[in-house]
C-alpha cells in the first residue's frame, strides 16, 4: 500500500527521536489508525536526502524486522600506523519486538589496530532479545591497511617502542647505580670529617 506523508514533518520527527520508533498510521478516508514502524529508509547518496521508506505494520504479540544503523566512536590505534577504517554493514537487519528495538548500535573502535575488526557475533551477545539476521562471523566494521608498508610500519613502532622501553630501563639502572656511589661518597666524607673533628 503506498501512502505519501510530508517530508518537512516526516524530516524532522526522524531526526528528533530516530527512525526506528512507532508511528501511527491514518489514511484519508478511513478511520482506521494502524500502528507502524520504519523498516528500512531509502537516502539520497549525496545529499542524505530521504527519498522513500518502508513501514511494517506492528502486530501484537509478533516480531519486526528492522535495519538498524551502525554508530562507531573513538579513534583507532591503528589508525596512526596508516589502518583504514572501513564499514561494511552500516545497518544490521534484526528481528524483535517493536519495544525491544535500539536506535542504533554504538561500537568503540578505539582498540582497534590494523587486522582487526568488529563481527556481529561481538555484539549479540549484548542484545538478547534481538535475533540477528547475519552470519556471526559477518564484520561491521574492521581496520584495514592502507598498504603493506603499514603492516611494516607497525611492526616497526612496535619493535621502537620496545627499544624505548629498554632504554628508559637501563637509565633507570644507571640512574640508581650513580645514586648510590653518591651516597656512598658522602658516607664517606662525613667520616673522614668526624675523624678530623676528633683528632683536633
Amino acid at each position: 500500500r503506498h501512502i505519501v506523508v510530508d517530508m518537512k514533518t516526516f524530516c524532522e520527527t526522524v531526526n528528533n527521536r530516530g527512525e526506528l520508533i512507532p508511528f501511527t498510521l491514518e489514511f484519508e478516508g478511513s478511520s482506521d489508525k494502524v500502528p507502524a514502524m520504519i523498516s528500512e529508509i531509502h537516502r539520497d547518496r549525496v545529499a542524505a536526502k530521504a527519498l522513500h521508506c518502508y513501514f511494517q505494520i506492528i502486530e501484537e504479540g509478533k516480531p519486526v524486522t528492522v535495519f538498524v544503523p551502525v554508530r562507531t566512536s573513538g579513534n583507532p590505534k591503528g589508525a596512526r600506523l596508516g589502518g583504514v577504517l572501513q564499514t561494511a554493514l552500516r545497518r544490521v537487519k534484526v528481528s524483535c519486538m517493536a519495544d525491544k528495538v535500539p536506535q542504533a548500535f554504538d561500537l568503540d573502535v578505539s582498540p582497534l589496530m590494523i587486522g582487526q575488526g568488529i563481527a556481529i557475533q561481538d555484539v549479540q551477545d549484548k542484545y538478547p532479545d534481538l535475533t540477528f539476521l547475519h552470519k556471526p562471523d559477518a564484520i561491521i566494521v574492521s581496520l584495514a591497511a592502507r598498504s603493506a608498508s603499514a603492516l611494516r610500519a607497525q611492526e616497526k613502532q612496535a619493535k621502537l617502542e620496545e627499544e624505548r622501553i629498554a632504554r628508559e630501563k637501563e637509565a633507570a639502572r644507571l640512574a640508581a647505580i650513580e645514586a648510590e656511589r653518591k651516597r656512598k661518597e658522602e658516607e664517606e666524607a662525613e667520616k673522614v670529617s668526624d675523624t678530623h673533628e676528633g683528632a683536633t
